[in-house]
């Protein structure tokens, strides 16, 4: 029959599945196979493989309650395996394998690991799918007759794959729900918003009036920053004129401190010049010379080592060529020895020679009497005759043999003795290598020490260098940091001086009897509240405090008359500090200033005029909460007055602020300096230490090296006299192997002869008896006497003919042997030229060796003549170094002096800069807060309106005045949730139309399925059983709410249902409904397990035609023990059970 050629099913393999306890390999051809067999055979395990193998049902489906029953119970293995080979050359294999506790499931695609969903998602693209029934077990039958109709309108609905159209409908009612609940959210929010809006519209309107009221403060404010105005901008000339002048005074001081600074450097680029030629003398070209001293004498001790090596290879070298000699001289007495032996032979072989010719002589007289004697007895003659020719060829044969015994037994000799002299060569040679081997590893075993020593004190040079160059920095890092800490004393000296002073003025007052010092120099307080402090109290922080009001008068009379300039005093018998209100609460207040000051007690008076009731706030957002309720400063330095106005922004360390005073400073900077200085001398000390261990370590370390190299010579000559060892060691074996490379094999020979000889005798005895028979019987002629004779007579022949054989053969063995001993003593003759070569060598290498050790011994001198030159050259030139090195230090300290000048003006230029600054951001702040405002009203007038539009702030209350942007904010939250709404409205609408469409297109991809499906059933009922039939469903219109039923009538019979008909028609009906889905659903191939066994004979034969029709485009495999099947099929499988329960395939072929 005609195959469409596509996927088939060409091996099965089953390895103890179920009751396939041994491996059994199934073939498979394409077209209809039927398995048959008795019951129990396993028919059906081969189907249940199939399913197992290609993972198309669970374990329940293969008759097992879990996959380890799967495992055949009758054998001791705990694994279960199907293989399944395709036409295409795919194979897919499945294992089980059971552990006391688990099992472990293994898929394997085209021999590589694989999930089931991934092998599944394969064989849907060949059409094997779960639904399409490609395998029909014997339960499917009974399982579709007896399902409800709405079950079998499922199956309906998994091959029309109405579930993907079901998952994507209910993700979207899913969306839809969601889309709800945030409408619905939504509209909550936009409820609770709206009553928010509500609420903020008032508190909107009381927010508007507080900014009215706070413009009109602010346009007061400006009013009060026009008339400060005026009385800054004067204070401001008077404080650049004082600046312009110390300016020239600095200008002054740096001219002074460049021709220093010019001198210094000079005296700087000498030393750096100095120290460059020193670095030389004890640098990289002073350790050059160190290291080519130390490596000329490593190099001297290693020719000394090559000299004491040469010398013992020389000694080595003369006893190999005295051991040659001798070998010489007794190879050359074997040489004589042979050739006598020869001349003797070749004598013996002349009188064999002329004695074989008389024997012959006499041989042939006989020959010619026993012909006489013999006539009329022809026939015994001959047969004598032909026995006597006989016994002469063995006899031959033998002499041949026994010649070759000789030989070989010669051979074997001198095989022997060559052998024992190769190995007492050898032997001794053994022993010189074991002595050279223990030399070896003792030069290693000394070699590593050395070897490990050295590494040490490699690393202790490393690590001594490293720690020199680590000191030396360190060395010149002190140094740097005690002349940068000298420096930076003599300014903050200077700042002592000039701090808290803008002018002569101070200078003058505070030497003053009754005068106590500045604000800023009578209080400290923690680090943490300086910057608050120092703004809080501003320019007061220079206020001058004094005993009495006389003393700051007669302070002011003498400033005026000396002309010096302007301070503001604090009389403490005239101060009337106002008390101090109760303090706020809250975390935030952090206290007064007073309190947060440590001062004497006796001024608290000028300190409570200074600060008030200022308090310092943690941060400036906690102030502005405090606005206008009091003056306020915060620690980051920012000042809240109690007018509202607000001054903040980066600051500048001021010198004169509290904290910690210049005094304080210079005391910690000096001690500094102090341990500095310590630390810098005993830095100078170890330097020293190391600088001297570090050369005695260099010192030992040289001497390693010359040790290592002395043990590398001895090393290198050892292991070099072994390789010579070795080298004629490998020769004599080679040697020994050649002389002795055929004693197994002549053995062997020796003992086959001998066995040939043994051989020839007895033939030899049987001949004789012979001869003895026929010779008895001539007795009575003289014909047995002459024959004795005659066969005498031969037998001396052979005999002769056979000593000159071996003659002949011992003359070409001496021969052989003059050959080998004569190539021996010329191959020796050779050996000792090289050696007399090598010797010379080794004289040559000795002499050049004393040469390069004269060389080397000439350069020690010169290097160790420029070192001591170098050492005068480098004390020089440290004394020189000495000497500027003073001079830059007394240039240094003029520098700093003057820089110490420089900046004490500096210091107050400073100052100055500060203050001024401080004005000129006094004044641009009162220019922006005046801006254009231009008033006639006095600060008192200003004052009291001010004071008006407070007291209308404070009746307003507390007020939200971020309802204003609140409510802006709130109204358009409510829109934008409005919009969303909106949004979510369209995002439904569009959910629903996707539900419709998916429902629609379910409802198509239904109607599609289920019409091919009942066309293709009506055909096919129709061939089976010559009647009609078709599938209905119980709701067309909206088939998912009913069921599928089969309206069939059978030939000659009425319209029925299922339930209607007899077992055979239900089986009939159920198998065109499964074809009817194939032929929908095609595949490759299928399994059918016993279909047919509730189907009458006509039936099975409708059955199994169409199977047969249906094979031309698939592979069918059918498990049946009905005839019409089996002879339908093209080829059978028979199953049978074996003794041991387990299953036998036979197979049967049926192809024409």
């Amino acid at each position: 029959m005609l195959w469409c050629k596509g996927l088939h099913i060409t091996q099965l393999e089953i390895d103890n599945f179920k009751s396939f306890g041994r491996k059994t390999k199934i073939p498979f051809l394409p077209g209809f196979t039927v398995i048959s067999g008795p019951n129990g055979s396993g028919k059906s395990n081969i189907i249940d493989s199939i399913l197992f193998v290609l993972a198309l049902s669970s374990s329940r489906h293969l008759r097992a309650e879990k996959l380890t029953d799967l495992i055949n119970l009758n054998t001791d293995k705990n694994t279960a395996e199907v293989e399944i080979t395709f036409s295409d050359g795919t194979h897919i294999r499945r294992r089980i394998k059971r552990t006391e506790n688990t099992y472990y499931n293994y898929l394997y695609l085209n021999g590589r690991s694989c999930r089931q969903g991934e092998l599944l998602d394969f064989l849907a693209g060949h059409g094997i799918v779960p639904h399409g029934y490609n395998v029909v077990m014997q339960g499917d039958i009974n399982r579709i007759i007896e399902m409800s109709d709405n079950e079998r309108r499922k199956i309906i609905d998994e091959i029309a794959g109405v579930a993907e159209f079901d998952s994507k409908k209910d993700m979207a009612l899913s969306e839809l729900s969601q889309v709800r609940e945030r409408m619905t959210e939504e509209s909550v929010h936009i409820e609770e918003l709206s009553v928010r809006l509500t609420q903020l519209e008032k508190q909107k309107e009381q927010a508007v009036s507080y900014r009215k009221l706070q413009d009109e403060l602010k346009y007061l404010t400006m009013c009060r920053s026009a008339a400060r105005l005026s009385a800054r901008k004067k204070d401001q000339d008077v404080l650049l004129q004082s600046i312009a002048e110390e300016k020239n005074q600095v200008v002054q001081i740096e001219a002074d401190i460049s021709w220093k600074s010019h001198e210094r450097d000079f005296i700087r680029d000498e030393i750096a010049e100095i120290d460059q030629k020193i670095t030389a003398r004890t640098g990289s070209e002073y350790m050059a010379l160190v290291t080519r001293i130390a490596e000329a004498k490593a190099a001297i001790d290693g020719f000394y080592r090559s000299i004491d090596r040469a010398g013992r290879d020389k000694e080595e070298t003369n006893k190999r060529l005295s051991d040659v000699f001798t070998d010489v001289k007794r190879q050359e007495e074997r040489l004589q020895a042979l050739d006598t032996e020869m001349r003797n032979l070749m004598i013996d072989r002349t009188n064999l020679s002329m004695t074989a010719s008389a024997v012959q002589k006499e041989f042939d007289r006989i020959s010619q009497a026993i012909a006489q004697e013999t006539k009329g007895l022809e026939e015994e003659e001959a047969r004598l005759e032909s026995l006597r020719s006989e016994i002469h060829k063995i006899r031959e044969e033998r002499g041949e043999l026994l010649h070759q015994q000789d030989i070989l037994i010669e051979r074997s000799r001198m095989r022997s003795a060559e052998e024992d002299r190769l190995t007492s060569r050898i032997i001794a040679i053994d022993k010189d290598i074991r002595e050279k081997d223990e030399d070896i590893a003792g030069l290693n075993t000394a070699l590593s020490r050395l070897t490990e020593e050295k590494k040490e004190h490699d690393r202790m040079m490393a690590a001594l260098d490293t720690a020199l160059y680590t000191k030396r920095e360190e060395y010149d890092r002190l140094i740097r940091q005690i002349r940068d800490l000298k420096v930076e004393i003599g300014r903050k000296e200077a700042q002592q001086q000039a701090q808290g002073r803008y002018n002569r003025a101070m200078e003058a007052v505070l030497g003053m009897d009754g005068v106590y010092g500045t604000i800023g120099d009578l209080a400290t307080c923690k680090p943490e509240y300086a910057n608050a402090l120092t703004i809080a109290a501003g320019g007061k922080i220079h206020f001058v405090v004094v005993e009495t009001d006389q003393i700051a008068a007669d302070a002011i009379r003498y400033l005026q008359e000396h002309k010096l300039g302007r301070v503001t005093f604090l009389p403490l018998n005239k101060l009337r500090p106002k008390p101090l209100p109760s303090l706020p609460p809250g975390s935030d207040v952090l206290g007064f200033a007073l309190d947060l000051l440590d001062y004497d007690p006796r001024f608290d008076a000028a300190f409570r005029v200074v600060f008030g009731s200022t308090m310092v706030i943690d941060t400036l957002d906690h102030a502005r909460k405090r606005i206008g309720s009091s003056r306020m400063v915060t620690l980051d330095g920012s000042l809240l007055e109690q007018s509202g106005t607000m001054t903040g922004g980066s600051i500048k360390k001021d010198a004169g602020g509290f904290g910690t005073t210049s005094v304080d400073e210079v005391k910690h900077l000096s001690s500094q300096l102090a341990a500095l200085t310590a630390d810098e001398q005993a830095l100078s000390e170890s330097l020293k230490a190391d600088t001297t261990e570090r050369d005695s370590v260099q010192s030992r370390r040289l001497e390693l090296e010359g040790a290592i190299v002395r043990a590398k010579g001895q090393l290198e000559s050892a292991e070099s006299a072994k390789v010579n060892l070795l080298s004629e060691k490998d020769s004599l074996q080679k040697q020994r192997e050649a002389a002795g490379g055929g004693g197994g094999g002549s053995s062997l020979e020796l003992a086959t002869v001998e066995a040939a000889i043994e051989e020839k005798n007895q033939t030899l005895a049987g001949i004789q008896k012979a001869i003895q028979d026929i010779t008895d019987h001539l007795s009575e002629t003289g014909i047995p006497q002459l024959y004795e004779q005659r066969e005498e007579a031969e037998r001396q022949i052979t005999e002769i003919q056979r000593r000159l054989h071996n003659k002949e053969q011992e003359i070409n063995e001496i021969r052989l042997e003059l050959g080998f001993a004569q190539k021996k003593v010329e191959e020796e003759r050779q050996q000792m030229e090289r050696i007399r070569e090598q010797m010379k060598r080794y004289e040559e290498e000795i002499r050049e060796c004393h040469d390069e050790i004269a060389k080397k011994q000439q350069d020690i001198k010169d290097a160790e003549t420029t070192v001591a030159k170098f050492s005068q050259e480098i004390e020089d030139l440290r004394s020189e170094r000495s000497l500027l090195s003073n001079k830059a230090d007394s240039f240094d300290l003029e520098i700093r002096e003057f820089s110490g000048k420089k900046d004490r003006v500096l210091l107050k230029i400073e100052s100055m800069e500060e203050k001024l600054s401080a004005l000129k951001s006094e004044i641009a702040e009162l220019v922006t807060e005046a801006g254009e405002c231009r008033t006639d009203l006095s600060e008192e007038e200003i004052e009291d309106r001010s004071q008006k539009t407070i007291v209308a702030i404070e009746r307003l209350g507390d007020v939200n005045m971020r309802a204003i942007e609140e409510y802006e904010q709130v109204h358009a939250v409510v829109a934008e949730r409005m919009s969303r709404v909106e949004t979510l409205k369209r995002e439904m609408n569009d959910i629903q139309e996707r539900i419709e469409f998916f429902s629609k297109k379910k409802y198509e991809a239904f109607q599609d399925a289920f019409t091919s499906i009942d066309a293709n059933f009506r055909d096919i009922f129709s061939r089976l059983t010559m009647g009609s039939g078709e599938l209905r469903l119980e709701n067309p219109d909206d088939p998912f709410t009913g069921g599928l039923s089969f309206a069939v009538q059978p030939r000659d019979k009425k319209v029925h249902h299922l339930s209607a008909l007899s077992g055979g028609e239900k089986s009939l009906t159920t198998l065109a409904f499964i074809f009817s889905i194939q032929k929908y659903i095609p595949a490759p191939f299928y399994a059918f397990d016993e279909v047919d066994m509730n189907l009458d004979g006509s039936n099975v034969v409708r059955i199994a035609e169409m199977i047969r029709e249906l094979s031309g485009t698939s592979q069918f495999i059918n498990i049946s023990l009905r005839k019409p099947m089996i002879d339908s099929a093209d080829r059978i499988l028979g199953v049978t059970i074996r003794p041991d329960k387990t299953s036998l395939v036979t197979g049967v072929s049926m192809d024409d």
